[in-house]
């Protein structure tokens, strides 16, 4: 893919990517963020869909090569996470969200080529589909664990960090933030930074 393409990307992904790539203006410009094409290029990209299941839907991806990086960019949220591909081989790229929207937490992400399998390394769970290079996770051990990665000789290539349930306490920071982000009266709770 040539940077004279980038305007035929979907408008939602430009804005991904401009997030992932760009920098800063400076303050005399109001800080806003621009795309920046030099140096790098992206040299390719495609859409692919999660596995949903236990309540969990299906989740709209990118893939998004840029820079010698491997991006994953998240539709729901507009978000995404870039890694070397070296750091996608070893660990995957991955999200694991805590939304009272479903009724499981669950983690999603990316892995290499070389993962014909991938499961939990805790009983109980079975084989984690992976499409298109994509997996989700829909549930999840209350400990951390790791998501394993096995090629098709069955050689662990990827070992991908799973967080166990959050606590009573940070399920209880995490729904005073959400009230206060729906209506900012009074200080923020911890974790949010002030407007001033």
């Amino acid at each position: 893919m040539t940077e004279d393409r980038i305007d035929q990307l979907p408008k939602r992904l430009e804005f991904s990517i401009a997030a992932l790539r760009s920098h800063p203006a400076p303050p005399e410009e109001r800080a806003v963020h621009r795309m920046v094409l030099s140096p790098g290029r992206i040299s390719g990209w495609g859409s692919t869909t999660t596995i949903g299941g236990n309540g969990v839907p299906s989740m709209d991806v990118d893939v998004v090569a840029m820079n010698g990086r491997i991006c994953l960019i998240w539709k729901a949220n507009l978000g995404g996470n870039c890694e070397q591909a070296g750091t996608v081989r070893r660990r995957g790229i991955s999200q694991t969200v805590y939304d009272d929207r479903f009724p499981v937490r669950f983690t999603s992400g990316l892995v290499s080529d070389e993962v014909a399998s991938l499961r939990l390394n805790r009983p109980g769970f079975g084989r984690i589909p992976v499409h298109d290079n994509v997996f989700q996770l829909n549930g999840g051990p209350s400990k951390p664990s790791f998501l394993i990665g096995r090629n098709r000789v069955g050689e662990v290539v990827t070992k991908i960090y799973v967080p166990g349930a959050p606590s009573g306490w940070e399920k209880l920071v995490d729904r005073a933030i959400k009230r206060w982000q729906r209506n900012p009266v009074g200080p923020p709770p911890q974790g949010i930074p002030s407007r001033r």
